[in-house]
This record gives C-alpha cells, sequence and structure tokens, in this order.
C-alpha cells in the first residue's frame, strides 16, 4: 500500500485521543509530516535520536500506561526486530495498541544511504518473514 495512502486513511479512521508512536524510518517520515492531530496535546511520539531502531513498541506500553488512549504503533521490519519480544507486553498488560509493520524487507534507510555513498549494498536485506504468524504466536 502507499505509505502516504495508508496515513491519510490512519487518521481518518482514528480518533480524536489516538496516539501515534513510530519508530525511525517510514513510518516516522509519512507519520510526522502527514498525520495531524486532531486535538492539541502530545499526540505523536517518535524517537530519531541515533536512530532508535525498536523504539516504537515498548514506547507504545508506555504511552498506553500514561494515556489509557488508543494507541498506533508504526513500526518498520528492521525495527520489528529489535523488538519482537515487546510484543509479549503488549498482550500481557492489555494495552489498547493496534501495531502496524512496514515491510520492505530490509533495512530500507542503510541501504539507501549506501547506494548513494557507492558502497557495496550488503547485509540490508531480510529473508521471508511471516510477520502474522509472529503475531499469532504471541496472541
Amino acid at each position: 500500500m502507499n505509505p502516504l495512502k495508508f496515513i491519510r486513511e490512519l487518521w481518518r479512521a482514528s480518533p480524536e485521543d489516538a496516539i501515534v508512536v513510530a519508530d525511525p524510518g517510514t513510518g516516522a517520515i509519512y507519520a510526522s509530516s502527514f498525520f495531524k492531530a486532531k486535538v492539541p496535546g502530545r499526540h505523536f511520539i517518535f524517537n530519531y535520536g541515533l536512530g532508535g531502531l525498536g523504539y516504537a513498541i515498548p514506547a507504545s506500553v508506555g504511552a498506553y500506561l500514561a494515556s489509557n488512549s488508543l494507541i498506533l504503533t508504526l513500526t518498520g521490519d528492521g525495527s520489528f526486530g529489535f523488538s519482537v519480544g515487546e510484543l509479549e507486553t503488549v498482550k500481557r498488560m492489555k494495552t489498547n495498541s493496534v501495531i502496524f509493520v512496514f515491510n520492505n524487507s530490509s533495512y530500507g534507510w542503510i541501504r539507501a544511504e549506501m547506494k548513494v555513498s557507492g558502497k557495496e549494498i550488503r547485509g540490508t536485506d531480510f529473508s521471508s518473514v511471516d510477520y502474522v504468524k509472529i503475531a499469532e504466536g504471541f496472541g
């Protein structure tokens, strides 16, 4: 799905008090540019500091505990790999969180940087992962 269309539809479907928590990468790029807060306050949380891959899922737990709102969690497939174990926490804490995985089968930003800088592209592509089965495994 086109990321711009996804963010537009997510915005349309989300309640006013929803909080978006995004990992660095595709989710944060499009959401920070095109997901507009519907009410004042802190409704968009992301961490670009030092490329904090894996930030969104654990941060979504904290955002839920602080707000009791619907949490829209945007993560990339690379970031997801860093914090997949936190799905157990999401389930155990019964957070009101919907997790979206942007899947481009790679560390896309790292791959793009290698390409732009003329470096050999290696170590950035992932094998096929069944994210539905992972989610089912955590309940």
